[in-house]
């Protein structure tokens, strides 16, 4: 009986600390899916309002591709305002101190055009509760 009682004990234990992990995301990870919701519901000052001030944002690892967040707002409003359907998916998701990896599926439609799909990396940097930089990995078919 006292064995029983033990291995229930313990087995509950094991459970309560498995979801206690599993269910408190990190502040990097809310990050990540704070700019998450707001790109999926195309919400430019929602998504914006999470990336430091002198974001950068590089393709493939190695390329600069936004100077400036001015930019980066340019670019995501022509970007929102160009789909009629945009959603984007984690595939998986890697996360440890300040740096969340997302693997994303982007399903998308322009104004006008057939639905397509798109798969990237998204590595995330955080620094004082913004998001500072972030490098996107696309596969090459």
């Amino acid at each position: 009986m006292t064995k029983n009682i033990f291995k229930c004990v313990l087995m509950f234990s094991l459970l309560l600390s498995s979801f206690l992990t599993f269910s408190q995301a990190s502040q990097a990870e809310k990050l990540a899916d704070a700019q998450l919701k707001a790109y999926n519901e195309r919400n430019l000052d929602a998504f914006m309002k999470v990336f430091a001030k002198d974001i950068k944002i590089y393709d493939d690892l190695s390329k600069y591709n936004v100077t400036n967040r001015e930019a980066m707002e340019t670019n995501y409003k022509m970007w929102f305002n160009s789909v009629s359907y945009l959603k984007c998916e984690v595939i998986d998701r890697i996360s440890a101190g300040d740096t969340v990896i997302d693997y994303e599926k982007v399903t998308y439609q322009k104004h006008g055009e057939a639905q397509q799909e798109m798969h990237a990396i998204a590595i995330y940097r955080i620094s004082g509760n913004k998001i500072t930089e972030v490098s996107f990995i696309r596969p090459k078919y």
